[in-house]
């Protein structure tokens, strides 16, 4: 079973999941970064993404993500923190198993 996760935008009356794709674009954007047009800035999807699908207590804003990503990252990675950052202050997220 797949293990999957939603973002939500915390601004305005939308409630429904935003894209993935979506989300890297408002992250590029807040880096001024171009969209790389095959994979995720920074490959946060890879790395805060995955801690958000695969535990529970592993939501935006949670104390536990929070030090589940410090303690993965180097330390000199500063720009995972900052995305790390951008997803808490605009997103709320969930988890959940694909049943397929």
């Amino acid at each position: 079973m797949p293990q999957c996760f939603q973002l939500f935008p915390k601004e305005g009356n939308v409630k429904e999941a935003v894209t993935l794709e979506s989300v890297d674009e408002a992250i590029c954007n807040y880096l001024e970064e171009e969209i790389h047009p095959k994979q995720y800035s920074h490959y946060w999807f890879d790395v805060i993404g995955y801690r958000i699908a695969t535990d529970s207590k592993l939501y935006l804003g949670s104390d536990e993500l929070r030090l589940s990503i410090y303690n993965y990252i180097d330390k000199r990675d500063y720009i995972l923190i900052l995305i790390l950052k951008f997803l808490e202050d605009n997103y709320t997220s969930t988890n959940f198993y694909s049943h397929k």
